[in-house]
């Protein structure tokens, strides 16, 4: 079982309205990379080719793992877990601004 959700990969390359090597090109990464890929010759892949796949496709590294790897955080609601995922997508000071709310409202709050 691949890591990489292959299918979401070549879907959002596709809306982007990329062929193989737009997307190449666009992560800084060999054409040959983005083909094994694709067609899931190759499985294995570094952090950097990763990161730099999420970045040109704009979406989370986490979006790019297939379900059967995902570590998700236990006694979390999933609702809570789609929020943060949003958010995960958001800038850095949007997260800081969030996380200044939810640790307010987590230390006034005093029911369960």
């Amino acid at each position: 079982m691949p890591i990489l959700d292959i299918e979401l990969i070549q879907n959002l390359r596709k809306q982007k309205g990329w062929e193989q090597k737009d997307l190449a090109h666009a992560a800084g990464v060999n054409p040959a990379v983005i083909s094994r890929l694709e067609r899931g010759l190759q499985t294995d892949f570094k952090l950097s080719v990763i990161v730099a796949i999420a970045l040109a496709l704009d979406v989370s590294i986490d979006t790019l793992i297939t379900q059967e790897y995902h570590i998700l955080p236990m006694n979390l609601d999933p609702l809570l877990l789609a929020s943060l995922n949003r958010l995960s997508l958001s800038g850095e000071n949007k997260q800081k601004t969030i996380a200044s709310i939810i640790d307010a409202f987590l230390t006034s709050y005093s029911g369960d």
